[in-house]
C-alpha cells in the first residue's frame, strides 16, 4: 500500500476532471439512462453505474472522483475488482482494499464486489491479452446481472503512450496504433473513460491531497513483461510527460484517421460481404481483389469479429496471409482460420462459417 504526504493538487487539473465528469453524466449518461427506463425525470430514477478498481492509483483515483461527484446526483457506484488469481497474493490485496474501502461506505452510496477469475480459465500464454479478455467478461457478466449500463473505467494518457509503443513494436496497422474514444459500446455496456487526458501523476496528486492510499502491484517493475520496459523506457526521459502527451495526440489523430477509414470500409463491405445468418458470410473475392488490400484485411477482420463474437482483431500478419489466400488461391480448399473456416461456391465467391457449423 503506498501511502505519501499530502501535496497541493493542481487546482485547475482537478476542474477539468469535475468539468469532463460532469459533461459525462449530464450529456451522456443520464440522457442515456432516460432512454433505458422510458422515464423523463431522471431524479425519480436513480442511476445505476459500475466502476473497475483494482486499487492501483488510476482506477483509486476514478473511483473516488466518482464518489465526490456522485454525492450531488441521484447515483449508487458498484465497485468492481476483479481477483485474477495469477499471483500468490492477489486474494490477500482484494481483501485489503475492500477493508480500505469499506471505511468510506457509512457516508457514502456504494457498494464493493470482488470477483474472481476461475482457476480453469487463468491463462498459460499470451497472458496480457486473454487475462483483459476474461477480465470484461466478468465486468460485463456483472453488469448485465445488475441491470448496469455504463461501465466507467480508469486509463490515462500514460497508458495510451504506452499501448501506442507497444503496438508500434508488434507492427500494428491504424488500428492498433489508435487511441480509444471517451465513449464506446461492449455489447449492451457503454465503456467509460474519463481520465485520457490526464496523466498518472496528476492523478496520484489527487489521492495524496485527499490523503487516500493506493496498492502498487510488485509485477509493474518485472521487465520480463513488455509493457513495464516500456513504461521504464519513457520514464527514464527527463521531460518524460511531455513526450507521453506528444505520443497520445499522435494517438488521437490516428483515431481520427481511423474513423474516416471505417467509414470507407463500411461502403465497400456492402458490395463485397453477405450475412447469410449468424454463424456464416458469402465473400464475393473477385470483388475482395479490387479494393485496396488494407480495407480488404478490415473487412475479413470484421466478418471474423462477428462470427467469433470476440472484441479485437486477429494479428495483422495473419489476417493479411488469410485474405491473400481468400483472393489468390485458386483451388480455394478449405482452411481455417481463427475460430472459422472457408468453403468454396464457386470460382468467385466463398463461405466463411463457424466451425462445425455446415
Amino acid at each position: 500500500m503506498i501511502k505519501k504526504n499530502k501535496t497541493q493538487i493542481n487546482k485547475t487539473i482537478f476542474s477539468k476532471i469535475d468539468e469532463i465528469l460532469k459533461n459525462i453524466f449530464e450529456e451522456i449518461v443520464i440522457t442515456s439512462q432516460k432512454e433505458f427506463t422510458n422515464s423523463p425525470d431522471i431524479n425519480n430514477n436513480p442511476l445505476n453505474i459500475a466502476v473497475a478498481i483494482s486499487g492501483g492509483s488510476d482506477s483509486m483515483a476514478l473511483f473516488f472522483l466518482l464518489l465526490d461527484f456522485c454525492k450531488n446526483h441521484n447515483t449508487t457506484i458498484h465497485a468492481l475488482s476483479v481477483d485474477h488469481r495469477m499471483r500468490t497474493n492477489s486474494s490477500i490485496e482484494m481483501k485489503k482494499l475492500a477493508k480500505l474501502l469499506k471505511k468510506y461506505q457509512s457516508k457514502n452510496n456504494f457498494c464493493h464486489n470482488i470477483l474472481t477469475l476461475p482457476k480453469n480459465k487463468i491463462p498459460q500464454k499470451n497472458i496480457e491479452a486473454k487475462l483483459r479478455e476474461l477480465r470484461y467478461e466478468l465486468l460485463s457478466k456483472y453488469c448485465q446481472k445488475n441491470n448496469i449500463k455504463f461501465l466507467f473505467l480508469g486509463h490515462q494518457l500514460n497508458d495510451i503512450a504506452e499501448n501506442f509503443l507497444i503496438r508500434l513494436f508488434r507492427g500494428s496497422s491504424i488500428d492498433g496504433l489508435s487511441s480509444v474514444n471517451k465513449i464506446n459500446n461492449l455489447n449492451d455496456l457503454k465503456l467509460i473513460r474519463p481520465l485520457l487526458n490526464f496523466t498518472k501523476k496528476d492523478l496520484q496528486d489527487y489521492l495524496i491531497s485527499k490523503n487516500i492510499n493506493w496498492f502498487e502491484d510488485k509485477t509493474n517493475s518485472d521487465e520480463k513483461f513488455l509493457r513495464n520496459k516500456i513504461r521504464n523506457f519513457l520514464t527514464s526521459f527527463e521531460n518524460g510527460d511531455l513526450l507521453q502527451k506528444r505520443i497520445k495526440n499522435t494517438a488521437d489523430y490516428f483515431l481520427e484517421m481511423r474513423e474516416f477509414f471505417e467509414e470507407k470500409v463500411k461502403y465497400e463491405m456492402t458490395n463485397i460481404v453477405k450475412k447469410i445468418d449468424d454463424s456464416s458470410y458469402l465473400v464475393n473475392r473477385k470483388k475482395l481483389a479490387t479494393i485496396n488490400q488494407e480495407i480488404a484485411q478490415k473487412i475479413i477482420g470484421k466478418v471474423i469479429i462477428d462470427l467469433s463474437n470476440k472484441n479485437y482483431m486477429p494479428r495483422r500478419i495473419k489476417l493479411e496471409n488469410f485474405v491473400k489466400y481468400l483472393i489468390n488461391d485458386k483451388q480455394l480448399k478449405t482452411r481455417s482460420f481463427s475460430c472459422c473456416l472457408t468453403k468454396k461456391v464457386n470460382n468467385d465467391e466463398v463461405i466463411i462459417y463457424l466451425k462445425d457449423i455446415i
